[in-house]
């Protein structure tokens, strides 16, 4: 029986469940997390397998990072601050991959930005019980308001996406190059060149299909 599911009736296995939460801004229907097996998946994950899933580009900014979090620990010991270590460790993840996306940090050691937490939200949403997955025929009615939650927290880091995005197109639009050559950068060029076809939500929702990695060392403290 397993042989049978797992060779010859794999893809019908092998789509999630979408959560009611996901639905907000229609991102189950274009991110790889939650697309069934299809043309836009397949194109989707070769695309990332290929240009954004590559251990080089995270080592290549992560000796900086070790020694942002080694100068702050070193400078909390001076002081004789309490250290977060939950936050701490978020934090370095979170500057690791948004360096990675974007050659900028989104969290600060010292405050909990606006992104940082509504990345948190997002997550804490999704995870959420709620009953309109259990019960679809009440889904309309939100009753514990999690896809409301989710909307006003997804739309925080869509703007946030939006003006890094702007920023990049206004440079090229200028001619002028940022010598960053991050993935962001990469994303934008493939669908200049037709390498890929993406739209903003699809560059959107391949922006926030890494950032929780982040987020889940924060909840394993």
């Amino acid at each position: 029986m397993a042989k049978e599911i797992l060779q010859k009736h794999d893809q019908s296995f092998s789509s999630r469940t979408i959560l009611e939460a996901i639905t907000v801004f229609d991102h189950h229907k274009v991110s790889m997390v939650w697309l069934p097996v299809s043309p836009q998946w397949r194109n989707l994950r070769q695309f990332t397998n290929s240009h954004i899933s590559t251990s080089q580009r995270l080592d290549s900014i992560k000796s900086q990072k070790l020694d942002d979090l080694f100068t702050y620990i070193c400078q909390s010991a001076s002081s004789s601050s309490v250290v977060d270590i939950g936050h701490v460790a978020f934090t370095t993840v979170l500057n690791l991959l948004s360096n990675s996306f974007f050659s900028i940090d989104l969290a600060d050691y010292y405050s909990y930005s606006t992104f940082e937490i509504a990345l948190k939200e997002v997550v804490l949403q999704a995870a959420k019980p709620n009953l309109s997955d259990y019960i679809p025929i009440i889904s309309f009615m939100d009753v514990q308001g999690i896809k409301r939650n989710m909307r006003n927290y997804a739309r925080i880091m869509d703007g946030t996406f939006g003006k890094i995005i702007e920023q990049k197109l206004e440079l090229a639009r200028e001619g002028k190059s940022t010598n960053s050559a991050d993935l962001l950068d990469i994303i934008l060029d493939a669908c200049h060149e037709n390498v890929i076809e993406l739209h903003r939500r699809d560059i959107n929702s391949l922006l926030k299909k890494d950032q929780p990695n982040g987020v889940d060392i924060h909840f394993q403290k």
